[in-house]
């Protein structure tokens, strides 16, 4: 409406509610999310679980290994994020990781 004035009070509040239903809750929501998961302990688990992955990958020789296994940790890392996996699927994930590195990367 620019210079003549105000918009009517209903199409502002419509835009106001598109804008906080677009921007505003899942800025919340994600915020939210980070605050449970710091809580819960996740960073740590995050720690635990990189480390193991870390360590199995320096007991290969080929330096490409590691690079395989910062691949395979993204997904894991991001569903523990998400409160997707818990304490109780690392060494689950830790197995599947070092199961397809074997497979990759095979010992001679």
């Amino acid at each position: 409406y620019g210079s003549d004035g105000p918009p009517p009070s209903k199409i502002a509040n419509v835009v106001a509610g598109a804008a906080i239903q677009k921007a505003v809750d899942p800025s919340v929501k994600t915020c939210v999310s980070k605050l449970q998961a710091m809580e819960s302990g996740t960073p740590s688990l995050i720690v635990i679980l990189r480390e193991r992955v870390n360590k199995l990958a320096a007991s290969f020789e080929n330096p490409d290994v590691r690079k395989l296994a910062n691949r395979l940790l993204h997904e894991p890392t991001m569903r523990l994020r998400a409160g997707e996996l818990t304490s109780d699927d690392i060494d689950s994930v830790v197995s599947q990781i070092e199961s397809r590195l074997r497979d990759d990367f095979p010992v001679s």
